[in-house]
């Protein structure tokens, strides 16, 4: 839901408050017992109509820096910042004489990490013992396998490999095979005039990366593989495409695998992952499989050992000295992100365990962090986001009734998961050496992977979660009917059990509403009461609702983030309409928790009012211009600016609580605007 790679105040003393009066807000003020909105975060001075995120964050943007080692800094990233200290902590002590197994290992891996001298004197000696393996192979079959084998170690494929549940029956897993090959993520960053600096970069990073390890004639080579990866962009489906569920559904097996796409040795690459005996798989992006499987087989086994050798060393550089840190920082981070300097490694030793022992980490975090206040807060704010829910439905004049049958069934259905899954992965078995940071990193990959494989022998856990419990995020399940909101995310600002529930609605609310409408987008809407995937609208409803979101995705076309780059509607429709509905169904939330009573004015604000500003607040961010083609070029998010602006041109309370009229930039004719619910 949220993205998070890792001055002088200005006070603003002219303008207007619509509806209110020039110099309305008292700059330095509170909203909320300790929710801490400060007015110096306002620009009075431009008329909310005109530019709401400028209005609610000009002022806190006009004196905010981006911290030198991160590609933006807001609201979330200030929460990331205090979760990765919180982190740290749980960490550092973990290796007390009164620590569970569980902890020891978290320990074990960080100081493994955090012992930069035995990383230098190791040298990249476990890297040139994976590299010889790569080396030696012999033949594709051979290649193939050990393409297969990177699911529990270091490197990279054609394809990738998932475990999860069935789209059409969600009582079982499933293995997904996906399409992959791609060093900079997704087709869209290759393709066009406007990606020609970056393959060029990208060319440059693997011709230092094959030069460090000493592979011969290093240009040569990374030309060949940048050519290479050229032609699997093309083959590639597009980011847009890929956002379609049921076309992304088709059961095979590996006999239909070798006959749809005969040029990539597919037994041994599920070999190389230990299911030699697989019998059935989805096939995500199919129709790409053959002209991937084809450029497979059309290239030469030396340049597909020069392009897995640069993956193995991209892919492990972190966990190496110094020079691989740095070569890697330089094109993923400096180029790509903007970063003027690298994190310190603290940070990135947090990031490496909580991405190999997930579980482990929020156990001891939930047990820390999260109270029982915070809980029981936002379970009493789901109930009136349902029933908001529900009332929106059945007030729908386009959709017919059997249709709204099917929604309020599917709505009663959705369970929530608040803060933390209802059982814990055990890691007491993962044996690690704080002397051998390669090998550790490895074994924790390979330990995670075996789980995952096993989970292809039972039935599929309905209570699974699909993020650790202390990411700063929020995630729904379609095939579970279900979403989560961590413990992570529970924070200040977003979260004041005891504050102004104008400021929680539209916070944390933010979140709720946001991964609830995800069981209805334009994707979620394909899987019915159970979980399983199937169209099960009938077709004038779905035609009504397409053409709905249809207008969504074009005024999010015209939203221009650097001079020349617009948002692609398509491409974020899913992310566009859950921001919507979540928005329109925090200010219903919001009004049902007053009973009836008028909201208080704070500040000579209105509820609604703090609500918006909350809600704005939520995507405050200040980004770097590397980050922000990122994000338009691949993201399947909005940009933050545009996060903010775009719902609440659509919605009729954000007129009323500012005065928005006619004249103003972003305003949208009531009969223009998307009512999708």
């Amino acid at each position: 839901m949220y993205s998070r790679h890792s001055a002088l105040l200005k006070i603003v003393t002219t303008g207007m408050f619509l509806g209110i009066g020039a110099n309305a807000f008292a700059a330095g003020t509170s909203i909320g017992p300790s929710s801490r909105y400060d007015l110096a975060d306002l620009d009075q001075s431009v008329r909310p109509g005109d530019d709401f995120d400028a209005f609610a964050s000009g002022g806190w943007r006009a004196r905010t820096e981006i911290p030198a080692d991160q590609q933006e800094t807001g609201t979330i990233d200030t929460i990331v910042d205090r979760t990765q200290l919180q982190v740290r902590k749980l960490i550092e002590t973990a290796a007390t004489s009164n620590a569970t197994p569980q902890s020891r290992v978290m320990a074990k891996l960080y100081s493994a990490f955090m012992d930069q001298a035995s990383v230098e004197a190791v040298g990249d000696a476990p890297l040139r013992a994976n590299l010889a393996v790569v080396r030696g192979l012999t033949d594709k079959e051979a290649m193939a396998r050990f393409m297969g084998g990177v699911q529990q170690g270091f490197g990279k494929s054609f394809f990738y490999c998932d475990v999860w549940l069935d789209l059409k029956d969600p009582t079982r897993n499933v293995l997904r095979l996906g399409q992959d090959g791609l060093g900079m993520r997704v087709r869209e960053a290759y393709l066009g005039d406007a990606a020609k600096s970056a393959v060029a970069a990208y060319r440059d990073y693997v011709v230092r990366t094959l030069t460090l390890i000493g592979w011969p004639d290093p240009n040569a080579f990374g030309d060949k593989i940048v050519t290479m990866e050229l032609h699997i962009a093309d083959a590639s489906w597009s980011m847009a495409e890929n956002g379609d569920r049921i076309k992304r559904y088709t059961p095979t097996t590996v006999a239909g695998l070798q006959k749809a796409a005969p040029g990539f040795p597919w037994a041994a690459y599920f070999s190389g992952m230990g299911l030699s005996n697989l019998d059935r798989l989805i096939a995500k992006q199919v129709t790409a499989f053959p002209k991937l499987a084809a450029i497979f087989a059309d290239t030469p086994l030396e340049t597909l050992k020069a392009w897995e050798v640069f993956q193995v060393t991209d892919s492990a550089s972190l966990y190496l000295s110094r020079r691989f840190v740095q070569n890697r920082f330089d094109f993923r981070e400096k180029f790509e992100n903007g970063l003027k300097e690298q994190p310190p490694r603290w940070k990135i030793g947090v990031d490496l365990v909580n991405d190999s022992l997930a579980d482990a980490v929020g156990h001891e975090y939930v047990s820390r962090y999260l109270s029982p206040a915070q809980q029981a807060k936002v379970e009493a704010m789901v109930k009136n986001f349902k029933t908001a829910f529900k009332t929106r439905i059945e007030r729908l004049s386009w959709m017919k009734p059997e249709t709204k049958v099917g929604a309020i069934d599917k709505l009663s259905r959705v369970r929530v998961f608040i803060g933390h899954p209802a059982h814990w992965r055990d890691y007491s078995a993962l044996q690690l050496d704080p002397a051998t940071l390669y090998d550790d990193v490895v074994k924790a990959k390979a330990f995670d992977w075996a789980w995952a494989r096993a989970k292809l022998s039972h039935p599929a856990d309905p209570d699974e979660w699909a993020l650790p419990a202390q990411a700063v995020d929020a995630f729904s399940d379609q095939s579970r009917v279900a979403f989560g909101i961590t413990a992570g995310i529970l924070q200040a600002p977003l979260l004041d059990a005891d504050g102004d529930d104008a400021l929680n609605y539209g916070g944390i609310g933010e979140a709720i509403g946001h991964e609830m409408t995800h069981q209805f987008d334009d994707q979620g809407r394909k899987y019915d009461a159970t979980g399983a995937i199937g169209d099960w609208w009938t077709p004038d409803d779905a035609q009504r609702f397409e053409q709905e979101a249809a207008k969504l995705a074009a005024q999010y076309n015209a939203f221009e983030v650097l001079p020349g780059l617009h948002i692609n509607g398509a491409q974020t429709l899913s992310e566009n309409i859950a921001d919507l509905g979540g928005l329109l169904l925090a200010l219903d939330a919001y009004h049902l928790s007053l009973h009836g009573k008028k909201a208080p004015m704070i500040d000579g604000m209105s509820g609604d009012q703090r609500l918006f500003l909350a809600w704005a607040r939520v995507f405050r961010t200040k980004e770097r211009a590397e980050s922000l083609r990122q994000q338009a070029a691949e993201g399947s998010h909005t940009t933050f600016r545009f996060r903010a602006l775009g719902p609440a041109r659509n919605v009729d309370g954000w007129y009323e609580a500012f005065g928005v009229r006619p004249a103003d930039h972003y305003y949208v004719p009531p009969r223009q605007r998307v009512h999708v619910w």
